[in-house]
């Protein structure tokens, strides 16, 4: 019931208020006897009456069936209309990924959305039937590409859209004219390979492969649905990416090993706290041991450490699933109290020694000898300062 009443509406609601659809000529009927991954859902009979599908401009069948390796759901799309747009498709969510906390609605909504996208066209499989303003289908080479590039003095071969439409915010996004294309994700399994935005360059994108703890619905996957064809979009309900905005060309073609940028990478091999990029959130490094990693994605001089394979081995800075200074329940073990720390909207991380050893009755911490990553309050005293 948690799916069916709670998040899978939240989710329909929110990707509602982004997107319209270029409808079916008449009402919504669907033609196949199955639907989803190995034909898992038998299509029931009133969506492929005639009577039926008024109003409907996608029907979801949602399922709750077992999912392994640590993936919590998956989704794909089945039928398409006249104008090659899903209309039908399969979202099946883990059982054991349902977490009704209310503090997971947001993750698990994110998640939802994520998934749902997929069903909407975010696939490798559909960038061969974008159409044009004229409803004529695209050649797939003016949609992706791929290709061989050179990155930190190896070679690597990569899948990235080349459509005016989602090239022009790429360039804006970053402030790079010369990019090339948008990179699609390199790793992963089948499923994440092609159908997600690179993590490395995109990293906090809601529609990069692995779960972000503050993902963004952002313009970048708004000039996606833009580019199918099939949608309008509302980009004043998407959220701005700050990830990598403005940093130009060397942070989007470069190592991550050379980003000078605070709070993206890691400055060393030993895991320790820190503050995000966007200073709105305690993090942490994700460093993690291999058996052995491509030279070209060594960043430590080490062919057994790196960060997420996923994200290019990049030992990106990620934030504590409690470390979002812009939420009072964070502020725990009486921190205001010891380190003057601050939660709530204004909340925003900065490194600090601040520290009363005494601060509660009866109980004494000991201080740290240097600076550490902690959320105060703070205030604008103008656009820039």
């Amino acid at each position: 019931s948690y799916l069916k009443n709670t998040l899978f509406p939240a989710a329909v609601s929110l990707l509602e208020e982004i997107l319209s659809v270029r409808r079916v000529a008449d009402k919504l009927v669907l033609t196949a006897t199955n639907c989803g991954s190995g034909a898992q859902v038998v299509v029931p009979a009133s969506y492929k009456s005639p009577n039926g599908g008024e109003n409907m401009d996608l029907v979801i069948f949602a399922t709750a069936r077992p999912t392994y390796g640590g993936t919590i759901a998956w989704a794909t799309y089945c039928e398409v209309d006249q104008n090659s747009r899903p209309v039908s498709g399969q979202l099946n969510w883990g059982p054991d990924g349902i977490d009704t906390d209310p503090e997971a609605l947001n993750s698990q909504l994110s998640v939802a959305v994520h998934e749902i996208t997929h069903t909407l066209g975010f696939s490798s499989a559909k960038y061969g039937s974008f159409v044009d303003n004229a409803g004529s289908t695209m050649a797939e080479s003016s949609v992706v590409e791929t290709v061989s590039v050179t990155y930190n003095g190896g070679s690597r071969t990569i899948s990235r859209f080349i459509h005016p439409t989602i090239l022009k915010r790429a360039r804006e996004h970053f402030g790079c004219e010369t990019i090339a294309g948008a990179d699609l994700e390199d790793g992963g399994g089948s499923g994440t390979t092609g159908s997600h935005w690179e993590k490395r360059v995109f990293n906090t994108e809601y529609m990069t492969g692995t779960i972000n703890t503050f993902p963004v619905i952002s313009y970048m996957t708004g000039a996606f649905f833009e580019a199918t064809g099939y949608y309008s979009v509302q980009y004043s309900k998407m959220s701005p990416l700050n990830w990598g905005r403005g940093l130009g060309c060397s942070f989007y073609t470069g190592s991550c090993g050379s980003w000078t940028a605070p709070g993206y990478v890691c400055p060393s091999s030993i895991s320790e706290a820190s503050c995000t990029f966007d200073r709105m959130a305690r993090g942490t490094c994700a460093i993690y041991s291999y058996s052995s990693i491509p030279d070209h994605f060594e960043y430590f001089g080490s062919p057994t450490v790196g960060g997420s394979s996923i994200s290019d081995y990049c030992p990106l800075i990620q934030p504590y699933s409690n470390g979002e200074c812009t939420e009072p329940d964070n502020n725990a073990d009486d921190r205001d109290l010891y380190f003057g720390e601050g939660y709530g909207d204004s909340g925003r991380c900065f490194y600090s020694s601040a520290c009363n050893p005494t601060a509660v009755d009866g109980q004494v911490i000991l201080c740290p000898s240097s600076q550490a990553p902690r959320c105060y309050t703070t205030e604008c005293q103008s656009a820039s300062q």
